[in-house]
């Protein structure tokens, strides 16, 4: 017979493992019942997907300089830095301010002394703590504008010459007066208007700007400061010209140029880098999936889906191209021809194909906010059976991706040839390409030049295919 302790201790089931708890069973003759362990009140852990621990920067990686994203756009825009104004916008400045300030033109001059990459804020600001009057220059073909700082004792001289006297009045106070002011805008407009005059467009305007310190421009926002040396008759000082980029492509975009292209290398410097480049004959391109990237062998046999020419008993009638150093961003096209005594290809140039280098690295395709940057690099992110010691590269390719394309480029690497003799290269020339129709071949993918296998070139019952030889991968 069941005791009403032991009744109570069944009916509750606080002893039954699996049963729940009645919340509403009570003891009333038995002790206190006694609490559930602490684990019972959480769900068995389970396995499967867990947060990866994120992963720390290494002590090198966190010494390096940090560089803003705005910094490294801002310094390739200013990799062509103007080399100054060019003879005849820089006449035109000249004659405007001879006019308004009745000096002789011929003992006026203006050139730019210097070009920096600064912090443009920054440069602002010293420009107020100097004293300086600041002029806002607008660039209004790109919605965009410049500051132009001036000394005060070179404004006063300017003023003084354009009201007519000869020397600055003697005691003249440090602050400028409304007049003074004035007449130093109305020059500073009659100068901007004579610029406007040879440009042939309203494309600058001027206002004086107080509290220059004040955020002009964008937080952390880089750009040049040109300082710029006028001298007329006995006055000369300094104007210090602080842009954006936009400003500078603004100019650079005007019907007529301000300013002056910097010098090109010349071949002979250029050579002392890079002296001689590989040319490669291109035979025609064909793809593979990525499944059969993967079982790549020696003796394989691919066919060149896309023939640059017919391969017939081993003469070329169409045009072919070749590629010079790395790339296909210079190209040679013409007629290909085998010379009967060395057997080796010549080129009937035709033309020469120059398209834009593509860059390594343009911030431009690396939006990456630093901010942003970091957050995501603290946040912990889901990751299924996070393995820290895990080889990704070692995993087996999947299924999907085994239909992925992958195109190649069939060449054969031929001669070396220097800049002096790419620049002399004419339409009609014939140029020798050091290779055969029997050399070895390459098979090189379009994001990489090196080659993923080499081989020779056979006939497959009419068309051109590869033997391999060696496999890269």
């Amino acid at each position: 017979m069941k005791s009403s302790g032991q009744f109570a201790d069944n009916e509750s089931g606080s002893n039954q493992p699996g049963v729940p708890r009645d919340p509403f069973a009570v003891d009333f003759f038995g002790g206190r019942p006694q609490p559930a362990a602490e684990a019972d009140h959480y769900d068995p852990k389970t396995g499967g997907r867990r947060r990866a621990a994120p992963r720390k920067k290494s002590d090198w990686f966190r010494a390096l300089p940090r560089v803003a994203n705005a910094e490294a756009e801002v310094s390739e825009l200013l990799q062509k830095l103007p080399a100054g104004l060019t003879s005849e916008a820089r006449r035109a400045f000249v004659e405007a301010l001879s006019t308004y300030c009745f000096s002789d033109p011929e003992r006026t001059t203006c050139s730019v002394r210097s070009l920096e990459e600064v912090n443009l804020n920054e440069s602002a600001g010293k420009a107020e703590a100097a004293g300086q009057i600041v002029f806002r220059l607008d660039c209004r073909n790109v919605d965009s504008a410049a500051l132009v700082a001036v000394d005060r004792q070179f404004g006063r001289a300017l003023v003084a010459a354009a009201l007519g006297e000869s020397n600055e009045p003697a005691g003249a106070p440090e602050e400028f007066s409304p007049i003074e002011m004035t007449v130093l805008e109305f020059l500073a407009l009659g100068i901007a208007g004579g610029l406007n005059e040879f440009i042939g467009e309203p494309l600058l305007g001027l206002e004086i700007r107080e509290n220059a310190a004040d955020a002009f421009f964008r937080p952390a926002e880089r750009g040049v400061e040109a300082v710029v040396e006028t001298a007329l008759d006995e006055i000369s000082g300094f104007v210090r010209i602080i842009a954006p980029p936009a400003v500078l492509n603004g100019i650079g975009r005007a019907r007529r140029g301000l300013t002056a292209e910097p010098a090109r290398k010349t071949v002979r410097e250029v050579e002392r880098i890079v002296e001689r480049l590989d040319l490669r004959l291109q035979l025609g391109a064909t793809t593979l999936d990525a499944d059969s990237l993967t079982y790549l062998e020696p003796e394989d046999i691919i066919l060149v889906e896309q023939p640059r020419n017919d391969w017939k008993n081993g003469f070329f009638d169409r045009e072919l191209e070749v590629a010079v150093g790395r790339g296909r961003n210079f190209r040679l096209r013409g007629i290909a021809r085998k010379n009967e005594s060395s057997g080796e290809f010549e080129l009937g140039l035709g033309e020469i194909i120059s398209e834009e280098a593509r860059r390594k690295f343009t911030p431009a395709k690396f939006k990456m906010d630093e901010i942003v940057q970091e957050s995501i690099e603290n946040e912990d992110v889901e990751t299924e059976n996070f393995d820290e010691n895990a080889d990704p590269g070692g995993e087996e390719i999947s299924a999907a991706l085994e239909n992925v394309q992958v195109a190649l480029r069939v060449e054969i690497a031929g001669t070396k040839m220097s800049l002096r003799e790419l620049q002399a290269l004419r339409p009609g020339q014939l140029i020798a390409l050091g290779c055969r129709p029997t050399d070895p071949v390459r098979l090189v993918t379009d994001n990489n030049e090196e080659p993923v296998a080499t081989g020779e070139l056979i006939e497959i019952e009419g068309q051109l295919g590869v033997r391999l030889l060696k496999v890269f991968i």
